[in-house]
């Protein structure tokens, strides 16, 4: 399992088929840069505050992304514009620390937002996105090259485990509805940004 960001540091390493991650049922995330309701007008007012984002394979992605909207507003890369750039262990805490006023803002996916809304339908009321992201593949799962008769059963067996209760629990545990194979023109927008931030420096600077 790889980060967009890590796959395209390998420079496109040669493995037989690449994996994708349904939640929600999509294959691409939006990114939401949240903060609540009324506390800035806009992501310039940020400057100088706190931002989380929440551990995991999309932290590279949101990272990324948000050099990305700073760069194209002009504004210094992350680790210079904010006070200070943390992650959370799990996305709750990211959205609640913004939700009580411990952070100013975070970044989440908008299938985690829906998730967490549902559960809290308070938290979608405070909170409000600064910045949207396009649909984006944060990560992905490579395969190695095998045999010409185990590598097939073995990419069914995983583009069936959410018709089964054990593969739905264990694909639960890292919040995943469904694995798909992928092509390389679903990975070309994504790698397309972050080669783009060779352009405006690394996403932490």
């Amino acid at each position: 399992m790889l980060s967009v960001p890590q796959y395209y540091e390998l420079q496109r390493p040669d493995f037989a088929k690449t994996v994708l991650i349904s939640r929600r049922g999509r294959v691409k995330e939006e990114f939401l840069l949240l903060a609540k309701k009324g506390s800035v007008a806009r992501l310039s007012d940020l400057e100088g505050s706190t931002v989380m984002t929440a551990d995991g394979l999309d932290h590279d992605m949101s990272l990324a992304w948000l050099a990305t909207v700073l760069a194209d507003r002009r504004l210094p890369p992350p680790g210079r514009f904010f006070r200070s750039v943390t992650s959370a262990p799990k996305v709750p805490r990211a959205v609640l620390a913004v939700y009580f006023g411990q952070a100013s803002s975070c970044i989440v996916t908008r299938s985690a937002l829906e998730t967490i809304i549902e559960l809290n339908p308070q938290v979608g009321a405070s909170l409000e996105p600064l910045a949207t992201s396009p649909p984006l593949v944060s990560s992905v799962a490579l395969l190695a090259h095998g045999s010409d008769y185990t590598l097939p059963r073995f990419l069914d067996a995983l583009s069936n485990l959410h018709e089964n209760a054990r593969g739905q629990q264990g694909m639960r545990l890292f919040g995943i509805e469904r694995m798909t194979i992928g092509a390389p023109t679903d990975l070309a927008s994504s790698i397309d940004m972050v080669r783009a931030l060779g352009r405006h420096g690394q996403a932490g600077r």
